[in-house]
């Protein structure tokens, strides 16, 4: 096998987020109970709605703002996050070093869950998911892009008018999504609206 590919010529630290995002989800899926499954996902969603009127700080409360983004709802979803983060996480990985590429991956992941919180706030519907993150690398990528080239450490784009057009692509993608699932969890019967259901009974448990 070639280890030239980009895949296997990843930063060690993208290495090890990507595996820890395939192995939680792994577990969760298949080492738990349906219903314990569907537990684990609660605890770990970030959920707008544990926020308001908060009298007692849970550990869900502190911890859920960044477990959120090993949490996924199916394999699509989850390959489409880690190749995704493969792309670009190496490209920044190789330009920022382990230390500084995790500080920005946890960074964006609670910038997301706060631009969640802020848009609905009360909302009892769980965000799961490392888009928000993976949303921090191509950022990163796009940003990198404008400065002058490294043939030792090449990046995805090499011209603004690709980074640019890649931009525009990835904001109607994201969109897109949002459109999805805004309307998936406020139609009748839709499969977020179920989850929001169980998530109202958990909560007030």
């Amino acid at each position: 096998m070639n280890q030239k590919t980009p895949i296997f010529n990843a930063p060690i630290a993208v290495k090890w987020i990507a595996g820890i995002t395939l192995i939680a989800h792994l577990l969760r899926i298949y080492m738990l109970t349906t219903e314990d499954s569907l537990s684990t996902l609660i605890d770990m969603a970030f959920i707008p709605s544990r926020y308001k009127e908060v009298e007692v700080i849970s550990i869900t409360q502190l911890t859920s703002p960044l477990t959120y983004v090993f949490v996924h709802g199916d394999f699509t979803h989850l390959l489409i996050n880690v190749f995704l983060f493969l792309a670009f996480g190496t490209a920044v990985g190789r330009r920022m070093g382990p230390q500084p590429l995790v500080v920005l991956y946890i960074s964006s992941g609670l910038a997301g869950a706060f631009t969640f919180w802020l848009l609905n706030i009360g909302l009892v519907v769980p965000m799961i998911g490392a888009s928000g993150a993976v949303s921090g690398m191509v950022g990163a990528v796009c940003r990198l892009s404008f400065r002058q080239s490294d043939p030792e450490r090449p990046m995805p784009f090499h011209a603004r008018k690709s980074a640019i057009s890649f931009v525009v692509f990835y904001l109607w993608y994201v969109a897109t999504r949002v459109f999805w699932y805004v309307r998936h969890s406020y139609s009748l019967g839709g499969p977020s609206r179920r989850i929001s259901v169980r998530v109202l009974c958990h909560l007030l448990v």
